[in-house]
């Protein structure tokens, strides 16, 4: 489900994977438009065939206003992952904002059997609120109209504000939701505030809130929430550390922001930094967490690197490390991965990994994901391994675009690094805006990929996680 959002083009990206991947030569694409009473406006089938890019500009397609759009893919073959590798873009002349698919319709009431019996609240939510901006969040509804009610609890600075909202929305429909009206008298100019949003359960419904900063202009930067698992205890069976190599840009400023959603626990945090080489400079203790608390920890990673008197310039990677202090290792360690160029920022939900996941013998890495450039904006892809002590490896890069295949590129990852690409650099710049994709792979089966993308005119940044 993509959502039409004021003040900005609604698009949709995404690398024909299921031929290049798969070798699946007929997939059906159907967009379907629903208006804001619920109401189909039209469908339009895509024959995906191509091994190339396709971009999708939705409102295109119909002549009538939409409130939300339906994709749905089709194939005779088993198409094996519900959730499409799909990007769901949002441009405005100064914004450019991408999150991967996240609200989805079930296939069937197995399904809705087993991703529905458990129930949780959403979180992982970036708040700010001033006079430049304010925490948005949209919530959408599924396939039956909805009469129920979202729970917002706010805490921030020892306080805890709670408000619960009625909702009554025609099915297929989307409402975003403003934390300056919710809590008129509240003011966050930091990220020190945790929002934890229960939604109301929804038959043969799976969704996410798209949650983020907007500024008195409309721009907005927003990624997916997550749920807050901190009610369940779900561990690993022994207790070694989590842990994860993330790129570091050295011309942003870069942060890791964890919010106590995790099954109870105090994990100890430690920070690793990482030359060029991919050798650690340094290890620097930065303090715990505990979850579920009323605490959030906000690390930024120059900021450790000024306090140990180590040049950032000198940084290319760096290893957050989650350790329990009761030999209890949670198996999902949340946290978001900013990335800041003085405007909005780019906030990437991602989670540690631990030695305890099964990796067959003789797995392999591959990544996928899109990247942009040109039409006043541009993207860093960073790929990284994430486990620090894999060997050496090189890295094979394709890159796509509308046409197809435009390129191949060979790197070499060091063990603990990352490697870090410009696009404008890589493939130049443009007057139009560019829909890239690539495709990377390694004999390092811990192989990952994120990109972050930034305005030239306002430096408002966004990003995400590669598939």
């Amino acid at each position: 489900m993509v959502p039409e959002l004021p003040g900005c083009e609604a698009s949709i990206s995404f690398l024909n994977h299921f031929l290049i991947k798969r070798g699946y030569k007929r997939i059906g694409c159907r967009i379907t438009a629903v208006d804001a009473a619920g109401s189909q406006i039209g469908a339009r089938l895509i024959q995906v065939d191509e091994p190339r890019v396709y971009t999708i500009r939705l409102a295109e397609l119909f002549k009538e206003t939409a409130s939300t759009y339906l994709i749905d893919f089709y194939a005779a073959e088993n198409l094996f992952i519900p959730f499409p590798a799909v990007m769901i873009n949002h441009r405005g002349e100064r914004f450019f904002n991408t999150v991967h698919s996240y609200n989805r319709v079930l296939n069937d009431i197995f399904e809705n059997d087993q991703i529905n019996k458990v129930h949780v609240s959403e979180a992982a939510i970036d708040v700010r609120v001033d006079d430049e901006t304010d925490t948005f969040l949209n919530f959408a509804g599924g396939p039956l109209p909805l009469n129920s009610q979202l729970e917002f609890n706010l805490h921030s600075n020892g306080e805890h504000r709670n408000r619960v909202i009625d909702v009554s929305m025609p099915r297929f429909t989307n409402r975003i939701f403003s934390v300056r009206e919710i809590f008129p008298d509240f003011v966050c100019s930091d990220s020190n505030a945790i929002l934890k949003v229960t939604q109301p359960e929804q038959f043969m419904f799976y969704g996410r809130l798209l949650a983020g900063i907007r500024n008195q202009y409309g721009e907005f930067s927003a990624n997916h929430s997550y749920y807050d698992n901190s009610i369940f205890a779900e561990y690993w069976d022994d207790g070694r550390p989590s842990f994860s190599v993330y790129p570091f840009l050295p011309s942003f400023d870069t942060r890791i922001r964890f919010y106590p959603i995790m099954s109870p626990s105090t994990l100890e945090l430690e920070i690793g930094l990482h030359g060029k080489d991919g050798q650690e400079l340094r290890c620097v203790n930065v303090g715990n967490l505990t979850s579920p608390g009323s605490q959030m920890r906000d690390i930024g990673i120059g900021n450790i690197a000024a306090s140990q008197d180590i040049d950032p310039t000198d940084i290319q990677a760096f290893c957050v490390y989650a350790t329990s202090q009761d030999g209890r290792t949670p198996t999902r360690v949340n946290h978001q991965l900013v990335y800041d160029a003085g405007a909005l920022t780019c906030s990437i939900n991602a989670s540690l990994t631990n030695e305890n996941v099964y990796m067959p013998a003789g797995k392999t890495g591959r990544t996928w994901g899109q990247a942009i450039t040109g039409g006043g904006f541009n993207s860093w892809v960073g790929l990284y391994g994430q486990n620090p002590s894999s060997a050496d490896d090189s890295v094979e890069l394709i890159l796509f675009d509308s046409t197809g295949q435009i390129g191949e590129h060979h790197y070499l990852l060091p063990s603990g690094g990352s490697v870090i690409l410009d696009m404008a650099e890589l493939v130049g710049d443009s007057e139009e805006l560019q829909f890239l994709w690539f495709t990377a792979k390694s004999a390092r089966s811990d192989l990952k990929a994120m990109v972050v993308s930034r305005s030239l005119l306002s430096l408002n940044c966004s990003g995400e996680h590669g598939f």
